[in-house]
């Protein structure tokens, strides 16, 4: 199946890119600090650079979409936390990934089906996200 290859192999850049700026295997089991915050880096740059469901980001590293959740909380988190060093680490792969011709004409590249799976996800997110602050805005009123 010539889809799955594609998808993988940008998932693929994305973890090698932050296993080699965090300096851990990221999809070995272990729970240590800088396994499970390099992972969350891994998720959200998965999810900002991607079109792919999180079972198949959370795939790449042999995680589930539960897991996959869980780190991007855990992401959204480190600024709350004042971490800045792995806040720097995530811009900086992301300006990396930007200048990646790679992701750059991604869109352009895809198939009509995968245009619409991209635009789907994009709209499922931008709608969870609308819910979320439209309930916020009814508790404050």
């Amino acid at each position: 199946n010539m889809r799955k290859t594609s998808y993988v192999k940008d998932l693929k850049i994305i973890r090698d890119l932050v296993e080699s700026y965090v300096g851990v295997n990221i999809s070995c089991r272990s729970r240590k600090r800088e396994v499970v915050y390099g992972r969350a880096i891994y998720y959200q740059l998965a999810r900002d650079f991607t079109p792919h469901p999180l079972a198949l980001i959370g795939g790449e590293i042999n995680k589930d979409h539960a897991s996959v959740l869980h780190g991007l909380k855990t992401f959204k988190n480190f600024r709350q936390w004042n971490e800045k060093q792995l806040i720097s680490i995530y811009h900086t792969i992301s300006r990396k990934l930007k200048q990646n011709i790679f992701f750059d004409n991604s869109i352009r590249t895809k198939s009509d089906e995968q245009k619409f799976e991209f635009l789907l996800h994009h709209y499922i997110t931008l709608k969870q996200k609308y819910q979320e602050i439209k309930s916020k805005l009814e508790k404050i009123s």
